[in-house]
Parts: C-alpha cells; sequence; structure tokens
C-alpha cells in the first residue's frame, strides 16, 4: 500500500497524506490525543489497549512545518476498518482540505480491498460526507443491567445524546438472559461501568460483570448516523453493526 499520497492547498501548498502503524498515534501524539477528546489516563489508557489490539492505521495530513489534521483507521475485521480519532491541529486548516486528506486516504485502502465504517458524531458528519462518505444506516443505543450473569434489558434508547424509554423493546427483544460474556469499558455512567459484549478479537473479558450493557439496534428514520465509504468503484458489503466493534467501547 502507498503510505505518502501529495495534493495541493490553496493555503498551505503541497500537503502529504502520511499512513503509519496506530501504535504511532500514542507514541507521538498521546497529548494532543487526550486535549481533543477530554481523556483522563484511565480513557486513555484503555483505548489504546483496545486500538492496539485491533491493529490498523494513523494518518497524518502535513505540510513541510508541521501536522495539520490526524485521523485512525482501526482494523474490525480482514474487510472492515472504522474511522475515527479526527482531530484538526490548527482552525487554519480548511474543512475542504481535510476532506481531500481523508477522501484519498480512504480511497488508498478502498483500493487494497477494504471498506471503511464510522460513527460520526454530529461535528464531524459534514467532513465526513464532503470526503465521499455517505449515510448507510441509523442506530440507537440500548442499554440492559447486567448483574454478574444475569442480563435486563430496560426500556430505554439513546440517540443524538437523549435519553428516551420506549416500552416497545420489550416486545421485540428479549427482556431476561443469562450466561453472556461480557467486557469492561472504560465508560461510566451514573456511577455505573459501561459494559460490551465480547467478541474474539479483544480476549480481555469476564462473565462476572456489573454494570450497563450497551447495543447498538438499527433503527429506520431516526437515530444516530453509520457511514460507509464506498469511493468510485460502488463496491458495497453488510456492515459490522455493534458498540462492542466500535472505539466507543474502548
Amino acid at each position: 500500500m502507498k503510505k505518502h499520497l501529495h495534493f495541493t492547498s490553496g493555503r498551505y501548498g503541497e500537503l502529504v497524506v502520511e499512513f503509519s502503524r496506530i501504535n504511532e498515534l500514542f507514541l507521538s501524539f498521546e497529548t494532543d490525543l487526550k486535549e481533543a477528546f477530554s481523556l483522563d489516563e484511565e480513557n486513555f489508557i484503555s483505548l489504546k489497549k483496545f486500538k492496539l489490539c485491533r491493529g490498523g492505521w494513523f494518518v497524518v495530513i502535513r505540510s513541510e512545518q508541521k501536522v495539520l489534521a490526524f485521523f485512525t483507521f482501526s482494523k474490525i475485521n480482514e474487510t472492515f476498518y472504522e474511522l475515527g480519532d479526527l482531530v484538526k491541529q490548527t482552525k487554519m486548516f480548511s474543512r475542504s482540505d481535510f476532506a481531500k486528506g481523508l477522501k484519498m486516504a480512504s480511497e488508498t485502502l478502498l483500493d487494497n480491498g477494504k471498506f471503511i465504517i464510522g460513527y460520526p458524531n454530529s461535528d464531524a458528519v459534514k467532513l465526513e460526507i464532503e470526503a465521499g462518505y455517505e449515510v448507510k444506516k441509523n442506530y440507537v443505543r440500548h442499554i440492559s443491567y447486567v448483574f454478574f450473569q444475569l442480563t435486563i434489558r430496560l426500556p430505554i434508547e439513546i440517540f443524538s445524546g437523549e435519553w428516551r424509554f420506549d416500552f416497545s423493546v420489550w416486545k421485540k427483544y428479549k427482556v431476561l438472559s443469562f450466561f453472556r460474556k461480557y467486557r469492561k469499558t472504560a465508560l461510566k455512567v451514573f456511577r455505573f461501568n459501561v459494559l460490551s459484549k465480547s467478541i474474539p478479537e479483544l480476549p480481555f473479558s469476564t462473565f462476572n460483570c456489573t454494570g450497563l450493557l450497551y447495543e447498538f439496534i438499527e433503527v429506520k428514520g431516526y437515530g444516530d448516523p453509520v457511514i460507509f465509504f464506498k469511493g468510485e468503484s460502488g463496491l458495497d458489503s453488510d456492515i459490522p453493526l455493534g458498540f462492542e466493534h466500535s472505539d466507543n467501547s474502548a
């Protein structure tokens, strides 16, 4: 895979889009990452452990003088990567130039047979759409209370940062389940630990968890966006939707 790409910016002249292994994010940009996402030491260590276990690419957009922006492609499986950690290092770096660099990097992965998805916040959606991504699905977060090996689904869903009651979930899904293996994340809600489902790629899981289990559930006509990069080829595939597959569950 080509690891150095070039394009021209009206403000900065020739810019370089540079790929490195994802560990470079934690070696050289620890302070920038903590400041950009308000990470304390526990959250930072958890994210680092999660991303290094998955693997992937750290990408910077730089001029001759400095790094202007960076982002990551975290490996979900052999086919899919997750776009995340989009950070602009200077306010002078335009969204259009950021989008150009992001599109070039995304096309490079696509040309190597990979697909890219993401769970953008409201600040990142316009940038990612300008870079060639499209909203492919929408999702909400469902919550269950886990007490050791008992899981109780709650009539609550979250989207756009808002919590709301939805008692119809008790008609669509089992209220009680048992003996599920979960993974503790660094997130806390109302002093409860947030849990995710266990997946084979991340071995640090336990049966003996208590807390709130988050799940991503696909919905139609509302919810938060899942973006998907198609590039020029028009390729498509089944998108692995799940809190446990996302950087949000670090």
